[in-house]
């Protein structure tokens, strides 16, 4: 998806300047715009937290890309650009997986 055709989208990251290596991976149903890089999907919300739909929620959210939607995934919640950029930097072997997704492979390859 195009983050261009959602206005509140384009509100969120107009701020900040996203490396072009980074892949748009939004989807109109998400409550903020997402990118994808090594692994990682790091999801960016509105820089006005009272435009936020959880006020008192951390503007950047950071996870395993392959995880998305299992709700025992790992996270990392931050304020700074900064630090996602160093973040998704780690080899994404090197974060927790989540039992549920381990348990749905095995179920695939049974």
């Amino acid at each position: 998806m195009n983050i261009k055709r959602l206005p509140f989208f384009q509100q969120c990251v107009e701020d900040l300047d996203i490396p072009p290596s980074w892949e748009d991976v939004s989807y109109g149903n998400d409550t903020c715009p997402s990118w994808e890089f090594n692994g990682y999907q790091i999801m960016i919300d509105h820089k006005d937290i009272n435009e936020r739909e959880i006020k008192e929620g951390k503007r950047f959210k950071i996870f395993k890309a392959e995880e998305y939607g299992y709700s025992d995934a790992w996270w990392f919640y931050t304020d700074s650009m900064d630090e996602v950029l160093k973040e998704i930097q780690k080899p994404i072997s090197s974060r927790p997986t989540s039992e549920t997704l381990k348990k749905d492979k095995e179920r695939i390859h049974e």
